[in-house]
């Protein structure tokens, strides 16, 4: 199936994130030396979104979302789309 709009997606982290001091600083794409989505964070870093204008339709991006902890300093990076898409 062929998407012929761009989109938009949105990750948000929940309450019980937020209040023990989460928050989303970036995403990088995987790997490093790939295309990056262009994406825009939320207020106080409490959420991202990714845009894709699909110019090319066979484009596949693969990245990490990067997360901060404000009260330990501690970093961690995921990846949203783990297992989601084909080889």
């Amino acid at each position: 199936m062929q998407i012929n709009r761009p989109t938009i997606c949105n990750f948000v982290l929940d309450d019980d994130a937020s209040v023990n001091g989460w928050t989303i600083t970036k995403i990088s794409p995987k790997p490093e030396n790939a295309e990056s989505l262009p994406f825009e964070n939320g207020a106080y870093g409490l959420s991202i979104a990714t845009y894709n204008d699909h110019g090319n339709h066979s484009e596949v991006f693969n990245y990490y979302i990067h997360f901060y902890n404000s009260v330990t300093e501690a970093r961690f990076k995921e990846d949203p789309q783990e297992a989601n898409i084909p080889p």
